[in-house]
């Protein structure tokens, strides 16, 4: 059988624009912050000569990446221009400094730079121990911040005693029944999850769950993301009933919410269609793929990487009901939409390549199966 993989929903979408447009804004917005950059300079040339060498000296071991857009590190280089004034004028505790501190983290954020992020926000969060509490909420936001980093860099083991700590600061200042702790308990049981800490795991995001009912309503959207993420859970372990019961709720919940053709009800459709798939119900997991690969395409547009996953999992039930012949050409879109969106080296165009040469094998397509797998083993030394 080949391997299928739930959607997680995604926090944001791209509007899609002129790309025209996009290369005149960037344009634009490189040569202002090439005039910015200039009047911070001289403000530190004439204010604290010192300052701007130390300025320059930071810029030569920041490390910004060859390949990041001249107008994205002119930013960094604006805001960290920014902090280090507004440190020398008001001092390295002041809130307004604090604040330029949290923008320039939030900044590298934002631009994808991990390593980045985590550094200015590990700066700021001592300075906030310092100046305020070590108990003190707004620590806890940006523990909070600094988990999903590491785990975003694949260090859980680094993201969960951050993670706790937030969580107990959360509820010594704001109770058991608020949003800032259901969402933590959430993050952390997501993180127990992926390390196969089923004890850890599943009784906070029962708790999430009872937290966020208690807090937004039974049928609030919000109820959705840890009905689905403890849906998740029993899915993954076989619990099947548990996890339909709860995967249809949430289901049922964003349809009223969202509307039947909403980006979330896709996601989930096409969660309930493996679901199904495990349960050996064809005809039902079939039709519910189909229609999540069509709010999918709708709504990502037809290339995006989660309508890869669709078309993969929609091939991997066709494949194990006997119907390979439907299942190529589905696999093959997947992998070009994979290799356009994720690059040729990236371990899911991998696991695509291995994929569409076992169902080559399996069609009898032996010359097609061994030129992806002469590919296949060149990747693989590479890595």
């Amino acid at each position: 059988m080949m391997p299928t993989a739930r959607i997680s929903p995604a926090t944001a979408q791209a509007n899609v624009r002129s790309p025209v447009l996009i290369r005149s804004k960037a344009i634009v917005c490189s040569v202002l912050a090439g005039m910015l950059a200039c009047m911070l300079y001289w403000f530190l040339d004439v204010s604290f000569p010192e300052d701007r060498q130390a300025l320059m000296q930071l810029e030569d071991t920041e490390s910004f990446p060859l390949d990041m857009p001249v107008a994205i590190a002119a930013e960094l280089r604006i805001a960290q221009t920014a902090n280090l004034a507004l440190e020398k004028q008001l001092g390295a505790t002041d809130s307004r400094t604090l604040d330029s501190l949290e923008k320039l983290a939030a900044l590298y954020e934002q631009h994808g730079d991990s390593s980045g992020a985590i550094r200015h926000y590990e700066r700021l969060l001592a300075a906030l121990e310092q100046v305020r509490s070590p108990e003190d909420v707004s620590v806890a936001e940006i523990l909070n911040r600094l988990a999903l980093l590491h785990n975003a860099q694949g260090n859980v083991a680094e993201a969960i005693p951050l993670l706790k700590r937030a969580l107990a600061i959360f509820e010594l200042h704001l109770g058991l029944f608020h949003p800032a702790v259901a969402t933590a308990m959430n993050n952390l049981a997501l993180l127990y999850d992926s390390l196969g800490a089923n004890q850890d795991a599943e009784p906070l995001y029962q708790q999430a769950l009872r937290v966020s009912e208690q807090v937004v309503g039974l049928e609030h959207p919000d109820v959705a993301i840890p009905l689905n993420n403890l849906a998740g859970f029993y899915y993954t372990r076989g619990r099947y009933e548990e996890a339909e019961t709860l995967y249809l709720r949430s289901l049922k919940i964003k349809k009223h919410a969202f509307g039947a053709d909403d980006l979330s009800v896709g996601i989930s459709l096409n969660n309930l269609a493996l679901l199904y798939e495990a349960k050996g119900d064809f005809l039902r997991a079939e039709a519910l793929c189909l229609r999540a690969l069509a709010i999918l395409e709708k709504k990502r547009g037809l290339n995006h990487a989660d309508v890869a996953i669709s078309l993969n999992n929609l091939a991997g039930l066709y494949y194990s009901h006997g119907d390979r012949r439907l299942a190529l050409p589905l696999l093959k879109r997947s992998l070009a939409i994979k290799e356009e969106t994720l690059g040729a080296h990236h371990p899911d165009v991998i696991a695509s390549l291995a994929n569409l040469a076992t169902l080559y094998r399996s069609l009898g397509r032996n010359e097609d199966a061994q030129v992806l797998e002469q590919r296949l083993a060149a990747l693989r030394a590479a890595i």
